[in-house]
């Protein structure tokens, strides 16, 4: 009797060291781009995982994924993304670096730095980005970053021209949301909030593009395409703003306007 429940306990025993082996095999692996950055994940608690200047990839299985579909097919989680960060950074081995903010916390590897805000105004989104990158870079650059998903809604308007800005502002078939006071808000609120538009176009013009000014393309005089990594933002002359998908060819921009 007492053989077989020593048996029985050596099972479980190997089972648990089985599992923990098994746990947290991948590797995030993080290429940096400028000026490429990118929603990669809604969580159902609410928060949002985004990529800043880079692409995020996961090795799992010997097998290279996009973070941002294998989140969404569920081969791994944030909450072990997470875990493992915690894991490789524990006071034995690396420092990680923890904010009075709330308790954001910063883990900063050799080829990435994974950035885990954790706010007292709310703020508990999650971002990968180039190494030596810290919290306050991600505040102050990301300020008024717009991020566009795709979705079959049509034409929106989002903002109408008032006395300080001359312009329409729409969408066509995406949701258009901006960092505007250190939050992911959808645009429309943003602008509830005091967001000048004509801010956001300054930006697009002087910043986005300063140094990508050969990838401005301009269409018949008319309008000029500012394209993004997976959308693009349009600038009638003298004329309206639009946000749509990247694939949205310029004959069609052409006609939406005009039918407005």
């Amino acid at each position: 009797m007492k053989k077989s429940a020593y048996f029985f306990v050596f099972i479980i025993f190997l089972l648990i060291v089985g599992c923990n082996k098994n746990k947290n095999k991948f590797e995030i692996i993080f290429e940096s781009k400028e000026n490429f950055s990118e929603k990669l994940y809604t969580s159902k608690e609410n928060y949002s995982v985004y990529s800043h200047n880079g692409t995020v990839y996961v090795m799992l299985n010997d097998e290279k994924l996009l973070l941002k579909d294998a989140l969404e097919q569920d081969k791994i989680s944030m909450d072990e993304i997470l875990e493992k960060a915690k894991n490789d950074f524990n006071p034995n081995t690396l420092s990680k670096y923890s904010y009075s903010d709330g308790g954001s916390q910063e883990y900063p590897y050799k080829t990435y730095t994974l950035i885990d805000f954790n706010t007292l105004n709310g703020n508990n989104d999650i971002y990968f980005a180039p190494p030596k990158t810290t919290i306050n870079d991600i505040e102050q650059n990301n300020e008024m970053d717009i991020y566009f998903e795709g979705a079959d809604n049509g034409l929106k308007l989002l903002h109408q021209k008032d006395e300080f800005t001359n312009f329409n502002t729409f969408s066509y078939n995406g949701i258009v949301s901006i960092v505007y006071t250190q939050k992911i808000l959808p645009i429309e609120d943003a602008i509830k909030e005091g967001l000048d538009m004509s801010f956001v176009y300054y930006k697009i013009e002087h910043r986005d593009f300063q140094k990508r000014e050969d990838e401005i393309k301009t269409y018949k005089n008319n309008f000029k395409v500012y394209p993004y990594h997976n959308y693009k933002a349009i600038k009638f002359i003298d004329g309206d703003l639009y946000f749509v998908p990247k694939n949205f060819s310029l004959n069609e921009i052409e006609k939406l306007n005009n039918n407005i």
